[in-house]
């Protein structure tokens, strides 16, 4: 199996992230979620343009909710269609300007600024 395969086995479907991420929160010790961990180090101005690279099934937002500025232009995007799908059922109740873009981190279509 080449590694096309692999990655098509791997994320054909959002079931092994969800395995993975039901490990890490049942037997976490931190009693500080990560997403909001990773949240509180982001420095995001306002208004501002963010592109998330491989956002999985979009836990960092949804977890994040209250916390979204109407400001914010949000893409997030991911390798697999099936996370994408996932992601966008997940963030449906979230308010939120999302843009749902399926892209290879190898190719990214964007022009980027750093901040």
């Amino acid at each position: 199996m080449d590694i096309a395969q692999q990655l098509t086995h791997q994320y054909g479907s959002s079931q092994n992230l969800a395995v993975r991420i039901d490990v890490h929160e049942r037997f976490s010790t931190n009693p500080y979620r990560w997403m909001l961990w990773v949240f509180d180090h982001l420095d995001l101005p306002e208004p501002c343009r963010v592109l998330e690279r491989g956002c999985g099934v979009g836990k960092l937002w949804v977890e994040n909710a209250d916390r979204i500025r109407p400001t914010w232009d949000i893409t997030v995007s991911d390798f697999s269609a099936a996370m994408l799908a996932a992601t966008k059922a997940n963030l449906a109740p979230v308010h939120g300007a999302f843009d749902f873009q399926q892209i290879d981190v190898e190719r990214i279509p964007f022009e980027a600024t750093y901040i």
